[in-house]
């Protein structure tokens, strides 16, 4: 069961936002140089990242890797996945989701489905096989696959 929602409070100062406003802006951004852009101590800085680990306000690490070396990762296919989770099973399908490799951000959504996925892979035919695998549990009901061909990003300013 997810601790989300039962009178935790999972960023609890605005030390942390601003810790976590700095790592969204820049995810390359070191705790060295946070701690300098923040004014605070880069030990305090790491606990405080430690802290937000296990709160499970982060969940998965996520790499900014230059786009020169998908194809040597075998990661060249990106997609956008829809996954719609049988009745109350939207946190188990999550959990089964992120020990997959090819899963790089998952996020609840109000929709039809209840998981957007992103996934990356060697290509087309590695999709079929990862879709393939996700169908083996009953507690996912349906997909929608869309391939990506091309991300623009923009940089987050802080709110």
């Amino acid at each position: 069961q997810s601790d989300v929602g039962k009178n935790t409070r999972l960023v609890n100062s605005a030390k942390e936002r601003e810790i976590l406003d700095c790592r969204l802006g820049d995810p390359e951004m070191t705790m060295s140089e946070i701690a300098k852009k923040t004014r605070l101590h880069r030990n305090t800085v790491a606990s405080h990242w430690n802290g937000l680990w296990k709160k499970k306000v982060l969940l998965k690490k996520t790499v900014v890797i230059n786009p020169a070396y998908f194809g040597v990762l075998g990661i060249d296919f990106k997609a956008l996945v829809l996954f719609d989770a049988s009745m109350g099973k939207v946190e188990k399908t999550i959990d089964y989701l992120m020990k997959f490799k090819e899963v790089h951000e998952l996020t609840s959504i109000a929709y039809h489905n209840d998981v957007l996925g992103i996934v990356r892979m060697r290509d087309l035919y590695s999709a079929y096989r990862f879709i393939k695998n996700v169908y083996a549990k009953d507690f996912i009901s349906a997909t929608e696959t869309y391939p990506v061909f091309i991300a623009y990003t923009k940089k987050v300013e802080p709110i």
